[in-house]
């Protein structure tokens, strides 16, 4: 053996050797700290890995870097699995970082992310049950007991430390339902199905509810993880920024459905800045400019949606090419360029037939057109498809609204209102439509709901100056 291979033979067993002298020494540690053990032990050895391959990421430009931060991941989920053995009561902690580490594989392992995830909120589940954790119970006179992470009963009085503790509590299991959101998204984005967009946002919406008063709005997307994603074999190759985004902009849509204007300009903010950042590097990427198209369409500003629309290479292919279109087609239709818009979305019915939002999209648009028969027969094509989407039937009762069939149109607003009471548009859709139907009462009760809903926005201004 040469000398260069026994030297780089020898560090590598010096390395092993301190891997191992660390291992004993936390072990060791670990039994004389009150409340840790071996779990503990195993999942702080799993850190320094997890913490090791994210560094290669930030440090080496090279080619093979992902694939040297996949082997300390996987290092990394060993010891996490051997602290799951060893923690008999359970670590939410662990699976936590157990999830967060499966995504960080590349391409990230969504089935066992979202496994990880499920066990650790089904652990918090159990302990909050067990023990009612309450933030009013922190008082002058009063303690708490809880179980910390599910590892022996402790009891904090009325200090900051313990507030910390509480307050961290409450974060992990926040965190822990933002961690399943992130995998139905990006579950959505590799197979193309974009109604696991709402299951996100579902976790999402818990994570925030538990505790907003820890939270900034990025904070519930794992927002630090997007630097740190290999999608490349996941979808087609696109800038992590983007597709970070593209979930922003779906957040927001979401918070304007709400009437909560103020949380959707924070998402749209974010979203902006992720833009500008690629728009830097690939000014004409696609993808890039179908996300500004997004965009802008949200903020209402549909002179730059047309702008970035013209920007578009419509001839390269992409991943999000009929979810374009639709959305092309829907900027069409709120800049009253019918003719385009029953183009577009006949393209995308050419490739999936019994696309509900283009039969609705084309239905609406052949309908401003005056064209009566097309419409009816769109829109009965897309009521033959039993949508479950509330956009769709807020549509279609537009449809039936510009057609005077008023009945109709009441029963696609009341399909979509059953679905969600408390969206802002529907309501407003409802009151527009009692108004002309001259069911004063009915007309009053909604335009009352949308402005408890939504007060300060554009459509609560509108509804006051109907109710005068």
């Amino acid at each position: 053996m040469n000398s260069k291979n026994y030297d780089e033979s020898k560090r590598s067993k010096d390395v092993e050797k301190r891997h191992l002298l660390n291992v004993m020494l936390v072990l060791c540690l670990s039994v004389l700290v009150s409340g840790c053990g071996f779990g503990w032990a195993y999942m702080v050895r799993g850190d320094s890995y997890r913490i090791q391959g994210m560094k290669i990421l930030s440090e080496d430009k090279t080619d093979g870097r992902f694939d040297k931060a996949r082997n300390s991941y996987k290092k990394a989920i060993d010891y996490y699995n051997e602290s799951v053995l060893y923690d008999e009561r359970g670590n939410p902690e662990v699976y936590y970082k157990l999830g967060e580490t499966y995504l960080l594989m590349a391409p990230p392992d969504l089935r066992r992310a979202k496994n990880a995830f499920s066990s650790g909120i089904s652990q918090m589940g159990k302990s909050f049950a067990a023990h009612n954790l309450k933030s009013e119970a922190y008082s002058e006179t009063t303690s708490l007991e809880i179980t910390y992470l599910n590892i022996g009963s402790v009891k904090y009085k009325q200090t900051t430390y313990g507030e910390r503790r509480y307050k961290a509590v409450k974060s992990m299991y926040g965190q822990l339902h933002a961690g399943m959101g992130l995998v139905f998204f990006l579950k959505g984005i590799a197979s193309g199905d974009t109604s696991r967009f709402a299951h996100s946002m579902e976790y999402f919406d818990i994570s925030e509810g538990i505790a907003p008063e820890l939270k900034k709005p990025e904070v519930a997307s794992l927002d630090g993880l997007w630097n740190y994603l290999d999608l490349s074999e996941l979808v087609h190759p696109i800038p992590v920024q983007v597709l970070r985004a593209r979930l922003l902009n779906y957040r927001a849509k979401v918070a304007i459905d709400k009437g909560m204007q103020r949380l959707a300009d924070s998402y749209l903010s974010m979203a902006k800045d992720n833009l500008d950042h690629v728009e830097r590097v690939f000014p004409n990427d696609s993808r890039l400019l179908a996300e500004f198209t997004r965009y802008y369409f949200l903020k209402e500003d549909f002179a730059k949606c047309s702008e970035y629309l013209n920007k578009i290479i419509d001839t390269e292919v992409y991943a999000d090419k009929i979810n374009y279109n639709l959305l092309k087609g829907d900027i069409y239709t709120k800049t009253d360029k019918f003719d385009s818009a029953v183009g577009v979305f006949t393209e995308v019915l050419e490739v999936i037939p019994d696309n509900s939002h283009a039969l609705v999209g084309r239905s609406l648009a052949s309908a401003n057109l005056g064209d009566m028969t097309s419409a009816l027969a769109d829109l009965e094509a897309f009521l033959d498809g039993k949508s479950e989407d509330p956009a769709l039937y807020i549509s279609a009762g537009r449809v039936y609204f510009i057609l005077k069939q008023y009945v109709s149109a009441e029963q696609m607003f009341l399909k979509a209102y059953y679905k969600l009471p408390d969206d802002i548009e529907i309501n407003f859709e409802l009151g527009k439509l009692y108004r002309v139907m001259g069911k004063k009462e009915q007309m009053v009760r909604a335009f009352k709901r949308v402005v408890k809903l939504g007060e300060g926005s554009s459509y609560a201004q509108e509804a006051k100056a109907m109710l005068r």
